[in-house]
């Protein structure tokens, strides 16, 4: 009982920090379109100001697609490392 309670402890701690970092990075991102969709002119569409907007958005989506990726590559990665862990008595 008491190694399944730190199994438990240690997946939990892990879990805490990977929101954590999932937290952290998305973050910034998301703040940025926040602030992008705040200044688009959607009353004049065609101002060029929203094209440099536009762009803007993009490389921010991109960004995040990046991050997601690399997030559930860390996840993969973590659970490639449990499946290979052999308790040892």
């Amino acid at each position: 009982v008491e190694e399944r309670t730190k199994d438990l402890k240690d997946k939990n701690q892990r879990l805490e920090h990977f929101a954590d970092l999932t937290h952290h990075n998305l973050r910034g991102p998301v703040a940025t379109l926040l602030g992008l969709c705040k200044i688009y002119n959607s009353r004049e569409p065609s101002d060029p100001f929203n094209k440099i907007v536009y762009d803007n958005i993009c490389q921010t989506v991109s960004s995040m697609d990046n991050i997601v990726r690399n997030l559930g590559q860390l996840l993969n990665t973590e659970e490639e490392i449990a499946s290979l862990m052999v308790p040892v008595n």
